[in-house]
């Protein structure tokens, strides 16, 4: 809670991140970059959940998770993240974006000669969402954070806090702190 105003970027690749431990990250409001590769995320239905949360998210990395192998990933992000800009190292053309959403709603208007006028509109039109209130205090220097090669999110030592030039930070926290965003990993 207290890097969540300050944080840019984010590097939790090969964590074993699962689609729950996304949750917590929310109050991560000005995340930039978020490199969540070879993970265990499998619902696009929590990734939009998570994304749209996200204000500032601009870079998104998600190769090698389950999710990303559905033939459809790559304009699913697109349609429902709108101000993602690369894409697994691929930037995002703002033609391929127009004609992606325009797709998205010939489908969702046709969708609603089956289903009602307003679960149509629901689907192609959303309100910006609104920034959760900020918690905690700010550590303006804390730029990015990298978990490291295999390091899990819970019970390990954590990489430490970076500036943009890589410099280290801050140690970890100390041993023992109960760490409230923390699963259990025995929890199902």
């Amino acid at each position: 809670m207290a890097i969540a105003p300050s944080l840019l970027k984010l590097n939790v690749s090969q964590c074993a991140v699962d689609d729950d431990a996304l949750e917590p990250l929310i109050v991560l409001q000005r995340l930039q970059v978020l490199d969540a590769r070879s993970n265990q995320l499998e619902s696009m239905a929590r990734l939009q959940q998570f994304t749209v949360r996200l204000p500032e998210l601009r870079t998104l990395r998600l190769q090698g998770n389950p999710l990303a192998a559905d033939p459809k990933f790559r304009e699913r992000i697109i349609v429902f993240t709108h101000r993602v800009d690369d894409l697994d190292g691929k930037p995002i053309k703002p033609t391929e974006r127009a004609f992606l959403l325009e797709r998205a709603k010939r489908q969702a208007s046709a969708g609603t000669r089956r289903t009602s006028p307003a679960a149509a509109a629901a689907r192609v039109t959303s309100a910006p969402p609104q920034p959760p209130q900020q918690l905690g205090v700010s550590i303006p220097s804390a730029q990015s954070y990298n978990l490291g090669r295999g390091h899990g999110l819970v019970g390990t030592t954590p990489g430490g806090f970076f500036e943009v030039n890589g410099a280290g930070q801050s140690a970890s926290l100390p041993s023992g702190t109960r760490r409230p965003w923390a699963r259990s990993p025995h929890a199902v």
